[in-house]
Protein backbone atom coordinates (compact mmCIF):
# COMPACT_ATOMS: atom_id res chain seq x y z
CA UNK A 1 0.00 0.00 0.00
CA UNK A 2 0.79 3.72 -0.47
CA UNK A 3 1.48 6.15 2.83
CA UNK A 4 -0.91 8.84 3.10
CA UNK A 5 -0.79 12.46 4.05
CA UNK A 6 -4.24 14.07 4.32
CA UNK A 7 -5.16 17.39 5.16
CA UNK A 8 -7.42 18.33 7.59
CA UNK A 9 -10.38 18.05 8.40
CA UNK A 10 -9.65 14.47 8.57
CA UNK A 11 -12.75 12.87 9.55
CA UNK A 12 -15.99 14.12 11.17
CA UNK A 13 -16.08 11.14 14.47
CA UNK A 14 -13.65 9.20 16.53
CA UNK A 15 -15.44 5.69 14.93
CA UNK A 16 -13.99 7.21 11.55
CA UNK A 17 -10.96 8.15 12.64
CA UNK A 18 -9.90 4.50 14.51
CA UNK A 19 -11.88 2.99 11.50
CA UNK A 20 -8.58 4.43 9.19
CA UNK A 21 -5.55 4.30 11.80
CA UNK A 22 -6.93 -0.06 11.65
CA UNK A 23 -6.86 -0.21 8.53
CA UNK A 24 -3.32 1.35 8.00
CA UNK A 25 -2.25 -0.28 10.46
CA UNK A 26 -3.23 -3.78 8.70
CA UNK A 27 -1.62 -2.48 5.49
CA UNK A 28 1.19 -1.29 6.96
CA UNK A 29 1.35 2.23 5.99
CA UNK A 30 1.95 5.33 7.72
CA UNK A 31 -1.41 7.40 7.92
CA UNK A 32 -0.23 11.34 8.67
CA UNK A 33 -2.49 14.46 9.45
CA UNK A 34 -0.55 17.55 7.67
CA UNK A 35 -0.62 20.37 10.41
CA UNK A 36 0.87 23.09 8.93
CA UNK A 37 -0.49 26.29 10.96
CA UNK A 38 1.80 24.43 14.09
CA UNK A 39 4.70 25.85 11.80
CA UNK A 40 3.26 29.48 10.97
CA UNK A 41 5.54 32.28 12.80
CA UNK A 42 2.26 33.47 15.17
CA UNK A 43 1.43 29.93 16.08
CA UNK A 44 4.72 29.26 16.90
CA UNK A 45 5.20 32.11 19.27
CA UNK A 46 1.97 31.47 21.04
CA UNK A 47 2.84 27.83 21.59
CA UNK A 48 6.38 28.99 22.85
CA UNK A 49 4.47 31.45 25.12
CA UNK A 50 1.69 29.00 26.49
CA UNK A 51 5.06 26.68 27.40
CA UNK A 52 6.55 30.09 28.80
CA UNK A 53 3.94 29.96 31.77
CA UNK A 54 4.19 26.50 33.49
CA UNK A 55 3.17 23.89 33.71
CA UNK A 56 -1.37 23.39 33.69
CA UNK A 57 -3.70 21.27 32.58
CA UNK A 58 -6.19 23.40 30.69
CA UNK A 59 -6.31 26.33 28.56
CA UNK A 60 -9.02 27.67 26.30
CA UNK A 61 -8.93 30.11 22.79
CA UNK A 62 -11.10 32.12 20.28
CA UNK A 63 -10.60 32.70 16.89
CA UNK A 64 -12.68 35.52 15.20
CA UNK A 65 -13.09 35.32 11.19
CA UNK A 66 -14.20 38.99 9.40
CA UNK A 67 -17.59 38.37 7.95
CA UNK A 68 -16.23 38.21 4.64
CA UNK A 69 -13.94 35.67 4.91
CA UNK A 70 -17.01 33.56 6.10
CA UNK A 71 -18.68 34.47 2.63
CA UNK A 72 -15.82 33.45 0.55
CA UNK A 73 -15.10 29.89 3.13
CA UNK A 74 -18.74 28.74 2.36
CA UNK A 75 -18.52 29.33 -1.41
CA UNK A 76 -15.85 26.93 -1.68
CA UNK A 77 -16.28 24.79 1.56
CA UNK A 78 -19.90 24.01 0.22
CA UNK A 79 -23.26 22.56 2.17
CA UNK A 80 -20.99 19.88 3.74
CA UNK A 81 -18.57 21.85 5.80
CA UNK A 82 -18.31 24.61 8.10
CA UNK A 83 -15.72 27.23 8.75
CA UNK A 84 -15.67 26.16 12.66
CA UNK A 85 -15.13 22.56 11.64
CA UNK A 86 -12.41 23.46 9.27
CA UNK A 87 -10.59 25.94 11.55
CA UNK A 88 -11.22 24.06 14.65
CA UNK A 89 -8.35 21.75 13.67
CA UNK A 90 -5.95 24.62 13.73
CA UNK A 91 -7.38 24.97 17.68
CA UNK A 92 -6.62 21.56 18.67
CA UNK A 93 -3.43 20.96 17.29
CA UNK A 94 -2.31 24.29 18.85
CA UNK A 95 -3.56 23.00 22.26
CA UNK A 96 -1.94 19.53 21.59
CA UNK A 97 1.07 21.09 20.93
CA UNK A 98 1.45 23.43 23.86
CA UNK A 99 0.78 20.92 26.01
CA UNK A 100 3.24 18.76 25.04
Amino acid sequence: GLHVLCTKPFVKSLDEHLYLVEKAKQKGVLLQLEVHKRYDPMYEDAINRIKDLGEFNYFTSYMSQPSHQLITFKSWAGISSDISYYLNSHHIDLHVAAMQ
